[in-house]
């Protein structure tokens, strides 16, 4: 009787113990995806303020960041979610690919760094009309970030109240 319920105690122990894991993993994207949106922010500011910044510190900082955020996507596949990263990443109807708004976080992203980049290399000071473009690419990385977080807040509550459970379970397309 007593082994028995070493094992159930062990159990329950091992489950709290992977609750905790993926929960874990969740809050790592959150926090990768806004660490990547700071990073770019940061460097749009430091452009409009005419602080000295090149591009080979800005790709290093960015780098390093857009590679968090990739990993700590990645890193949910062990629970068996999927959050395509690109447009590459899931055939949608009809078999062909199309970009979900999943993909759309690090798509935004994406655009909003290339914009950067692009007047980086271009050498002169960010412009009235190019900032305003800046804020329009902020603002919709920062919209995304803001939907891929309430769908993982959504699945940490999922997961602390037990319905998460499922094998197979894929982060739909349409959130």
């Amino acid at each position: 009787m007593q082994i028995e319920a070493s094992r159930a105690e062990a159990e329950e122990a091992r489950k709290e113990v992977a609750k905790q894991e993926k929960i874990s993993r969740l809050v790592e994207i959150r926090t990768a995806l806004r660490e990547w949106q700071e990073v770019l922010d940061r460097a749009v500011q430091r452009m409009w303020s005419g602080a000295s910044f090149d591009l080979e510190t800005f790709d290093d900082a960015e780098n390093s960041a857009s590679r968090k955020a990739s990993r700590a996507i990645d890193a949910v596949m062990h629970d068996e979610w999927f959050i395509p990263q690109s447009k590459y990443d899931r055939p949608g109807p009809g078999g062909r690919h199309e970009t979900s708004v999943n993909a759309q976080v690090t798509t935004a992203l994406r655009a909003y760094r290339d914009l950067i980049r692009e007047n980086l290399l271009s050498g002169s000071r960010v412009s009235p009309d190019r900032l305003r473009e800046l804020m329009y690419r902020q603002d919709g990385a920062t919209k995304m970030r803001g939907t891929m977080s309430t769908v993982i807040e959504s699945r940490v509550r999922a997961i602390h109240r037990g319905e998460d459970e499922d094998p197979g379970r894929i982060i739909p397309r349409d959130w």
